[in-house]
């Protein structure tokens, strides 16, 4: 499932049904075998906007989708038909290459047409995992094959890895790259669970390999390449492995793994992890079931033991782990912030007024601030994420820092905020008013702050201490508030 800039929903999967709720006008409103793909859209409020079949005599599901610059819907996944709509001359294959093939087929935003469909595949078993596209509108793929999935145009490849990665053309008349990557292996290593292109075209796959409730789900994971800064160089064959391709499938830029050391394998269903275009995964493990070994968390998190452990001690289950890491490899990257005495805030403040700026991000090689109120010199460039500066007058400011590094893909980003700079500084006070009876101990406190000049105060809080570690209340202006006393 995906989302896209207007809150529509689009959805890819499979059905065995023969009466599936289909709309009219869709590309194909009845089954064509035994089990045919789906693909619905919803909008922004989940009406249906258009639900269709999508498939041919064989068996066939959809397991990914992505949407084209313009638009149009790139649906993924695997096929044993002959006959799949949409395959024709001037495709990477216009018929079924052997078994089960895989399938990515271009349909009209509007669910009206199969645009174009191509297998791709082999004389073995292949089936497409991901669909991913690059900042110029290239679409990607990643899968599994056992069978003899060609290399093209790349430098780095793992012959007889059953997992490999292509960058094809938008038409799909060809591949521009293919690629296989893992260890030679007849079955498939991992399980892929989420797939990136990322702003500088680099390919980022995740994916889990071992044992769970003792089924055999894929190849242990032993044996993958790893990188010399990998998170977790060594595995215990039941872990989560991490893989960063290069641009253009020059090399592997990382690998890793992820997981306890012993015990059940680390796991998850599909669907639900996530890359986002700064290559930073947000991945969910079905991690230290039944307790059987040590799952890692940092200090500091909501969670850091397993939900399912009784009071005696005892895990009675697995629990949802979540990880999240930033592979730093998808170029520069702003984040503005803004430090008023010490105080992280965006607006505030009487001038003259002295702002800290911080880029967040931190990863580029020069920095140029711009404050906004033609202050000289303009831009003020560091060779540091930080700077200083003060607003001598009122008014409202937009900030902008644009970070640089030359050596990357993309250059430079830039980040906004603004500071709004006031004259209006607050006179604090209040009235304590002792409530009946006198043995209560309770108090009414008034707030009688004003502004210099007299003006009334507008979206603004306060933030009550009683001086007793009572719990601190923030209210609006015309709040009465309670507190305690140690005495009448």
């Amino acid at each position: 499932m995906i989302v896209d800039g207007g809150g529509n929903i689009y959805v890819a999967s499979c059905s065995r049904s023969t009466n599936f709720p289909t709309t009219a006008g869709s590309f194909q409103p009845n089954n064509a075998g035994t089990q045919d793909a789906v693909v619905l859209k919803f909008n922004a409020s989940v009406s249906l906007l258009f639900a269709s079949y999508l498939g041919g005599g064989g068996d066939d599901a959809a397991y990914v989708l992505s949407l084209a610059p313009n638009g149009d819907i790139y649906v993924g996944g695997g096929t044993a038909s002959t006959n799949f709509p949409g395959t024709s001359a001037g495709v990477i294959n216009s018929t079924n290459q052997g078994r089960i093939d895989g399938f990515v087929s271009i349909i009209s935003n509007n669910g009206i047409a199969v645009i174009r469909s191509t297998y791709v595949g082999t004389a073995g078993d292949d089936q497409v995992y991901g669909v991913q596209f690059d900042k110029f509108g290239f679409p990607y793929i990643c899968g599994q094959t056992r069978g003899n999935w060609p290399i093209i145009n790349a430098a780095y490849s793992v012959a007889g890895a059953p997992q490999f990665i292509a960058k094809l053309k938008p038409d799909l008349s060809a591949f521009i790259y293919s690629t296989r990557f893992g260890k030679p292996s007849g079955e498939p290593n991992i399980s892929i669970t989420a797939f990136l292109v990322d702003n500088c075209e680099n390919v980022y796959v995740s994916g889990w390999g071992g044992v769970v409730d003792g089924q055999f789900k894929s190849s242990l994971t032993t044996g993958l390449p790893v990188t010399s800064d990998a998170i977790q160089s060594t595995t215990d064959g039941n872990d989560f492995y991490f893989f960063v391709l290069k641009k253009n499938a020059t090399t592997q830029l990382f690998g890793s793994f992820w997981g306890q050391n012993g015990g059940l394998a680390d796991h998850v269903d599909g669907g639900t992890s996530r890359f986002d275009k700064q290559g930073v995964i947000y991945q969910a493990i079905c991690a230290n079931c039944f307790g059987s070994a040590v799952y890692t968390t940092t200090p500091g998190v909501v969670g850091p033991i397993n939900g399912t452990t009784l009071p005696s001690g005892t895990v009675t289950g697995c629990n949802l782990a979540m990880l999240k890491i930033s592979f730093d490899f998808a170029g520069v990257d702003a984040g503005l912030q803004s430090m008023i005495n010490g105080v992280r805030r965006d607006t505030a403040g009487c001038a003259p007024l002295t702002v800290d700026f911080i880029d967040t991000v931190a990863n580029a090689v020069t920095y140029y601030w711009y404050f906004g109120d033609g202050s000289s010199p303009n831009p003020v460039i560091t060779t540091v994420p930080n700077t200083s500066h003060t607003y001598n007058l009122p008014g409202i400011y937009q900030v902008m820092l644009i970070a640089e590094d030359s050596t990357t893909c993309n250059i430079r980003d830039t980040a906004y905020l603004h500071i709004k700079a006031g004259n209006l500084p607050a006179i604090l006070d209040f009235d304590p008013v002792k409530l009946a009876p006198c043995d209560s101990l309770k108090y009414r406190f008034d707030n009688l702050s004003t502004t210099s000049p007299l003006r009334p105060f507008t979206n603004t809080s306060f933030t009550w201490d009683f001086g007793d570690n009572s719990p601190t209340i923030i209210a609006g202006f015309t709040w009465n508030l309670y507190g305690k006393t140690d005495h009448c």
